[in-house]
């Protein structure tokens, strides 16, 4: 799941899914617990199974990553990257699985979260954080035929740059 995705990416360096993203998403459990869900659900996708003859209970998955995010929000410093990330993730699950008031809620709370830390530019991770969830805005947003949460936001973070548009096959991870 960690490919290179040049959207996200910096010009020269790639892989910061692997570098940053994935270093960050093992110290939170919020963060780590949505991971698991994500990876399951793109093994199931990939694979063409069915998750529980896989050994995956996508139910239990879910449960554990929400009821991990909702301790996490029950911490102090609950706008960090790692909630943030973990919230704006779970959207992402959410609109490859085509749950459309579940994308909503959970992009709602990033964009809540995200004003909390003072706009998209105050996210951390050298810019992936914000480039991310211009990422899921943009591709949930198509796949579940929404307004943008973040509109006229691009990845460079420059008005010059060209309007993004989704990839929705590299979004799911096809």
């Amino acid at each position: 799941m960690a490919v290179d995705i040049p959207e996200l990416d910096e010009p020269g360096k790639k892989g910061l899914l692997r570098s940053r993203w994935f270093r960050l998403a093992t110290t939170a459990i919020s963060t780590f617990q949505v991971v698991l869900l994500l990876s399951a659900g793109n093994y199931i996708s990939v694979k063409g199974g069915i998750a529980a003859e896989a050994g995956f209970n996508m139910d239990q998955l879910r449960i554990d990553a929400l009821n991990s995010i909702g301790m996490a929000m029950a911490l102090p410093n609950n706008a960090s990257d790692s909630i943030i990330g973990a919230v704006a993730k779970m959207a992402s699950f959410e609109a490859m699985h085509g749950d459309l008031d579940c994308f909503q809620l959970h992009m709602n709370a990033a964009r809540r979260l995200v004003d909390m830390r003072g706009g998209l530019h105050n996210l951390g991770l050298g810019g992936l954080l914000r480039r991310m969830l211009i990422w899921i805005d943009l591709n949930g947003g198509h796949l579940m035929n929404t307004e943008r949460w973040f509109p006229g936001q691009t990845f460079a973070g420059s008005e010059e740059e060209v309007e993004v548009e989704p990839n929705p096959e590299r979004f799911i991870a096809m």
